[in-house]
């Protein structure tokens, strides 16, 4: 027992180190959110003020984050069943070309943000002026999905695949191995799916930039042009309200799934 303890410490200090290296980048930002004037010869900041807390409340601007965080939301459960189908598809081929389209799948991943964005946004301009916001989720889900089928299709090509296997040879149909083991079995793997194609459809504000500047407020943009000023007080409250934001969406399913065991638990 004494020697078990032992080991755990490791890990214990590793889990800590992480936690506050984590954690101290996001409690400075916080104090930023609150400080007018901080010199670097000074200890301790001059004053305080709420000034970026009511300039941001005022501006308008939180309905355009929450625009955005909408779409990647979207975006994130429309690359889950892409990738689901996908995965399932590919598992069950016994087709040479599988592994073409294996490749293919993942090859988004690789092309510049910037370089398609531009292409994509050139042929929506001159064919679809009137239908951007179609390109603009289709530039999303393009960049989104890799990263979704990469850990999906993982899961197929472990332990779920034998078990559908298994479920055959019992005598389950398609539909019963599809909604009884599957998705049971893939559930946690499309809650980390659906956290990272969140995270990349999220972070790229670029896209949105291009297609929507001009006709309605881009919360990225905004943020950017604070945080290219010296105005270091709005800049840190609009990140707080971008980075926040972020986290709870990808905490939410495991918030969900938490909360469902323990009603269960009670039940």
């Amino acid at each position: 027992m004494e020697e078990r303890k032992n080991n755990n410490i490791p890990r214990t200090l590793a889990g800590i180190t992480v936690m506050v290296l984590g954690v101290l980048p996001f409690v400075s930002l916080l104090l930023w959110t609150v400080i007018s004037r901080w010199s670097l010869s000074d200890p301790f900041p001059r004053s305080f003020t709420l000034s970026g807390w009511r300039y941001i409340v005022r501006s308008g601007d939180i309905p355009a984050l929450f625009r955005v965080t909408g779409y990647a939301i979207a975006v994130a459960l429309v690359s889950c069943a892409l990738s689901l189908v996908s995965a399932r598809t590919l598992a069950e081929s016994r087709s040479r070309i599988a592994p073409f389209f294996e490749a293919l799948f993942f090859f988004p991943a690789l092309v510049p943000v910037l370089c398609m964005t531009l292409a994509v946004h050139q042929w929506a301009v001159w064919y679809v002026p009137s239908l951007m916001r179609l390109p603009m989720f289709s530039l999303y889900l393009f960049f989104s999905f890799p990263y979704a089928f990469r850990v999906i299709y993982s899961a197929y090509r472990g332990g779920i695949q034998a078990s559908r296997e298994t479920a055959a040879v019992l005598g389950a149909n398609s539909w019963q191995t599809l909604f009884r083991v599957e998705l049971p079995l893939i559930a946690p793997h499309v809650t980390i799916a659906f956290a990272f194609a969140f995270a990349v459809a999220y972070g790229q504000y670029i896209i949105e930039a291009f297609f929507l500047t001009g006709k309605h407020t881009v919360f990225s943009i905004r943020m950017a042009a604070f945080l290219e000023s010296s105005n270091r007080t709005t800049a840190a409250v609009y990140t707080v309200f971008y980075i926040a934001l972020g986290v709870c969406v990808v905490l939410l399913p495991a918030a969900a799934k938490r909360i469902t065991a323990d009603r269960g638990g009670l039940s």
